[in-house]
């Protein structure tokens, strides 16, 4: 289970890099097993062939020129280290040993009654070599013997073990090739693919995917992508653009409209005149949004104590929140002073403080404060309410529809309006986390110069 999440964790580079390793892992142990066992049985046979060769050798030496062509025959012989020879008489005494220090094995005993040749016996010495021989009847009816350790045979087969180990690694080193390739032509333009969405989904309407050296299939993928985005942005500038052309159109007919009201003989009907108001309102808002999410808001920056500011619309609010039996407190710190534009940060605060108003129950709390936490000063309004929806965010599509789910009307303007003003002031607005009790805006600002977004 644990394994499985661990693979889960691992992005693409790792999972082939592991992939590739048990492989290539697998694929030399297999292949040294293979190899290990073969080789021992063909240097088996090779050592009892050897044997037996040397055997027939050298009792044809015996019945042709006698014992002592034995010991000369062995001594010039050149053999290496584990041979070895012995003659004994019928009755098993040793009449030659070469070496001396060849051990006594307790299986050199007389051959049976008519048998002329003693299989290939097999016994283990102390220090882990296996110790082949066997014996022959002579003419003269002694027992001649041969024997040899596998010695010489472990060593080669220890050699070509080592060096198809050592092929082994080379090979495993080769499949990094593989995954090299994949890092510089998958993982590295999907990880610039990620960036680049990454951007997009912040704001970034310019952005678009681009991997020239990538595969043909992410080439393609990165094209269909931008032409999705391209056409989306045209479709959506032609639904802005109407957008604006509408606001700023209806603004003079909803003009003349009041003015008819007013002068009217006939009283208009109650609210007509202040619907009308509410909608020039709501007109302009649009206007100001556009204009600030395309970096055109005008500000008009005066040096501003924020806090005197800010306390003073607080006081307007108050006989409203005492209608509502709700209890309006504020806080500042002092050396809250910036550069701004009042009636911006006006237009911002007071849609917070009229969400925070319509939310908070009878009986609770909204709290205001304006602090300077470092170069920035910030103006945050809390509430008691029922906090924010799940999935709540201020610049979403769906801000306005989650805040109407929590009992209350609006199209989420306000909140999109506050977003732009902090935002061409150099700051920005967060809100606190969704599903819990109570909400939290806060509006920060930053008290250097004016941003690009400004003008």
């Amino acid at each position: 289970m644990f394994f499985a999440l661990g693979i889960e964790r691992l992005p693409a580079i790792g999972r082939l890099a592991l992939l590739m390793f048990a492989v290539a892992a697998g694929s030399i142990a297999l292949t040294l097993v293979c190899v290990g066992w073969v080789l021992q049985r063909d240097l088996d046979t090779i050592t009892r062939e050897v044997v037996s060769d040397e055997l027939a050798e050298y009792s044809a030496f015996y019945n042709r020129h006698g014992l002592d062509s034995i010991r000369v025959l062995f001594d010039h012989a050149g053999h290496a280290v584990g041979h070895a020879t012995a003659v004994t008489s019928p009755d098993g005494q040793i009449l030659f040993r070469s070496p001396r220090d060849w051990p006594q094995l307790q299986d050199w005993r007389q051959l049976r009654e008519g048998q002329d040749v003693a299989a290939i016996r097999v016994a283990r010495l102390p220090d882990g070599e296996r110790y082949l021989w066997a014996g022959v009847r002579l003419n003269d009816a002694n027992v001649l013997w041969y024997g040899k350790t596998d010695s010489q045979e472990r060593l080669f087969g220890r050699h070509i073990f080592d060096q198809l180990l050592i092929a082994g690694l080379l090979v495993g080193a080769l499949s990094l090739v593989p995954i090299l390739w994949f890092s510089r032509e998958i993982a590295r333009p999907l990880r610039a693919f990620t960036l680049q969405a990454n951007k997009i989904a912040a704001g970034g309407s310019g952005e678009r995917l681009h991997a020239p050296r990538a595969v043909p299939e992410l080439r393609d993928f990165a094209e269909s992508f931008n032409a999705g985005l391209q056409r989306i942005e045209q479709l959506t500038g032609s639904l802005q653009f109407a957008n604006d052309q509408l606001a700023h159109e209806l603004r003079t007919p909803l003009a003349r409209l009041r003015a008819r009201l007013e002068n009217a003989e006939v009283p208009p009907p109650a609210g007509a005149i202040e619907e009308i108001d509410r909608i020039k309102r709501l007109l302009q808002t649009i206007l100001d949004i556009r204009a600030g999410e395309d970096g055109l808001l005008y500000l008009q920056r005066e040096d501003t104590d924020l806090a005197s500011h800010v306390s003073s619309l607080v006081d307007l609010y108050r006989p409203s929140a005492e209608d509502q039996s709700v209890t309006l407190t504020f806080q500042a710190d002092p050396g809250c002073a910036l550069a701004c534009d009042r009636q911006r940060i006006s237009q911002a605060f007071c849609n917070l403080l009229d969400n925070a108003l319509r939310f908070t129950p009878p009986g609770g709390t909204i709290s205001v404060a304006v602090r300077k936490p470092g170069a920035t000063v910030s103006i945050e309004v809390s509430d008691s309410g029922p906090g924010l929806p799940a999935g709540f965010e201020i610049a979403g599509r769906g801000a306005g529809r989650a805040r109407r789910e929590g009992g209350n009307h609006g199209i989420g303007l306000g909140l999109r309006l506050a977003l732009v003003v902090a935002e061409s002031h150099g700051g920005n607005l967060t809100c606190s986390e969704s599903g819990r009790p109570g909400a939290s805006f806060t509006i920060r600002l930053a008290a250097g110069e004016v941003t690009k977004a400004a003008r």
